[in-house]
């Protein structure tokens, strides 16, 4: 199968489109054929060597895909042929994938995969600094400066998903 490979921590040029060797259809995670792949920070930070978690090369970048579920492990839940969505394993820059069930949800029907894939971190992210760092609480404020593209969306949107925020 082909897939993306940081060859060397030298960043976007050490990135090399090659062969790799196939995931097996089998075990205990999902298999998730990749029809789109999401280009984050952290991916460019890992081609560098510079995020926290340090990898060796070479190894498969990308943390976010959208695609089709092409083998699920029995009382997963998913099925063959399923659109998904997946977050937080890397190796998304191959043609499949393999993620554990715990990260991989139904994809909105309303969305295309490009779509699909592009909210993944960006929701997580502000999940992530909202609901735990900054421990917002109903009757809470948020002041979102700038509410535009992929980073202030999910600020502007997620309060208001949670119980009486504003």
């Amino acid at each position: 199968m082909k897939a993306c490979v940081v060859q060397e921590l030298s960043g976007p040029s050490g990135i090399v489109y090659t062969d790799i060797d196939d995931i097996p259809d089998d075990g205990d995670k999902i298999v998730v054929d990749v029809r789109a792949a999401g280009v984050c920070f952290p991916d460019l930070l890992l081609s560098k060597g510079e995020y926290q978690l340090k990898l060796p090369p070479p190894f498969v970048p990308g943390l976010e895909t959208a695609g089709v579920v092409r083998y699920a492990p029995p009382g997963s839940g998913f099925h063959v042929g399923e659109r998904v969505s997946a977050f937080g394993v890397l190796g998304c820059y191959a043609e499949k994938v393999a993620v554990p069930v715990s990260n991989v949800v139904r994809s909105p029907a309303e969305l295309d995969d490009a779509e699909a894939v592009s909210l993944l971190v960006n929701y997580n992210t502000m999940y992530f600094a909202l609901a735990r760092r900054a421990a917002m609480r109903p009757g809470n404020t948020v002041l979102v400066l700038g509410a535009a593209g992929g980073w202030a969306r999910p600020p502007s949107s997620l309060p208001r998903r949670w119980a009486h925020a504003r």
